[in-house]
C-alpha cells in the first residue's frame, strides 16, 4: 500500500474559544501570558490526541482567568526511547491565554 491509497482522516473540533490570531470582531481585555500544555508519549492509545490537548490547554488559560486562547501553535515530533527501534511521538501546543471581548 502506497501513501497516497490511504484513507484519509477527517475529523472537526468543538474548541470556539481557540484562535490563531485575534478574530476582527473582538479585543482583547487582557493577556495572561503564554500556556502549554504536552502529550507525552502517543503510542495509537487516542485517535483524537489533538483534542485532549486543546482541552488541556484550556484548561490552563482558564484557571488564569482567560476565556480564550489566540496564537495558538503546534509543534510535533517523535523519538526513540532507550536506543530501541520503538519510536514515541508528542504534541506541544502553545498560546497566548487572553480574555476577548465582543466589539
Amino acid at each position: 500500500m502506497g501513501i497516497f491509497e490511504r484513507k484519509l482522516d477527517v475529523s472537526t473540533t468543538a474548541h470556539f474559544q481557540i484562535f490563531t490570531s485575534i478574530p476582527p470582531q473582538m479585543k482583547v481585555l487582557k493577556n495572561f501570558g503564554l500556556v502549554k500544555a504536552t502529550t507525552s508519549e502517543i503510542t495509537a492509545k487516542y485517535r483524537n490526541e489533538d483534542d485532549e490537548l486543546l482541552a488541556a490547554l484550556f484548561n490552563e488559560a482558564k484557571k488564569l482567568g482567560a476565556n480564550a486562547i489566540i496564537n495558538l501553535q503546534y509543534t510535533s515530533g517523535s523519538y526513540q526511547r532507550n536506543g530501541h527501534t520503538f519510536v514515541t511521538s508528542y504534541l506541544i501546543a502553545t498560546g497566548d491565554a487572553v480574555l476577548l471581548e465582543d466589539i
